[in-house]
């Protein structure tokens, strides 16, 4: 008697779970559906509004590419065919000024939200005046890319090397997947649930009829408004890149300078720099004259550091 009252439970217990599966099913079902039948209310807000975001969507990627995921939607990775664009973009233009260079990328990116960062390396062979100018035609691309530091060659090559990233656009917004009625195929069947069970799978084959009439007319409003978020987020990481951008200029101006040996150049990302060379400077205002607060910092023998902050 009490292995038959165990086993009448656990069949009890199949019915009512094949029940509120079903029912689950249903209730999403209705959600989707009015928020699809919501969506059509608003023909410019939200039918016409997937066109709009891609078309935004193709302006940032143009300047701030997306990185791409690789497994799982939590493991990002640079994709080949935007390094490669990169490469040659850089390649034709140092080619344009008669520059000799080096590029390595590395395979692994430094993921932050909602930009990430593949760090680069160029090695540049000839003067101080090459590799100034190697680091603004990094600055000058149309697809944003950094410039962190640069360092003289000590080798019996005569050049620098010049240190940055390559931005990648990781902040993506998800979103959950709508519903399907078919899942209720996959929902296990008992004998003991009844005509409610039999009524649930009709209803439910009734809405996904209905879901994929809809689906040719409105977009997946959950999508829409993950992609929005994704489109704000992606503004942001642009504009934050491009401020970046445009203070890390100043490696450019610090390359050409000449009243001072310089043999390292760090930028702050802020407008300023630590820069380090030979000898010593009586005045550094007048090697990097007066636009800069200059901090004179400690340094081995023979050799001269100084910070410089943006005013």
């Amino acid at each position: 008697m009490r292995a038959l009252l165990i086993a009448l439970e656990l069949l009890l217990g199949c019915e009512t779970r094949e029940v509120k599966q079903l029912e689950q099913l249903k209730a999403r079902l209705d959600v989707a559906l009015e928020e699809r039948k919501a969506c059509a209310e608003q023909p410019r807000a939200c039918v016409a509004a997937p066109k709009q975001l891609a078309l935004e969507r193709t302006r940032l990627e143009r300047v701030l590419p997306a990185a791409e995921a690789r497994g799982s939607a939590s493991e990002l990775t640079a994709p080949v065919a935007g390094q490669d664009a990169f490469r040659r973009a850089l390649a034709s233009a140092a080619g344009t000024h008669g520059l000799t260079l080096e590029l390595r990328l590395d395979a692994e990116l430094k993921l932050e939200q909602p930009a990430c960062a593949q760090p680069v390396t160029l090695t540049v062979l000839g003067s101080d005046d090459d590799a100034a100018t190697l680091a603004g035609l990094v600055l000058d691309l149309s697809r944003v890319a950094q410039t962190e530091r640069a360092a003289r060659l000590h080798s019996t090559r005569r050049g620098w090397q010049i240190e940055g990233a390559l931005p990648w656009f990781c902040g993506a917004a998800s979103w959950e997947p709508e519903p399907e009625a078919a899942a209720a195929d996959g929902i296990a069947r008992s004998r003991l649930s009844g005509q409610r069970a039999h009524l649930l799978r009709q209803a439910i084959a009734i809405r996904g009829a209905e879901l994929t009439w809809w689906r040719t007319r409105t977009p997946y409003p959950p999508a829409l408004r993950a992609e929005r978020t994704t489109i704000d987020a992606w503004r942001n990481a642009l504009a934050t890149a491009l401020t970046r951008r445009k203070q890390d200029r100043v490696l450019v101006a610090l390359l050409r300078n000449r009243q001072a040996a310089l043999d390292r150049v760090v930028v702050d990302g802020r407008g300023g720099a630590v820069v380090e060379g030979v000898g010593g400077l009586s005045d550094p205002r007048v090697a990097f004259g007066d636009s800069w607060d200059v901090e004179v910092e400690g340094a081995p023998s023979g050799r001269f550091r100084v910070a410089l902050h943006a005013r």
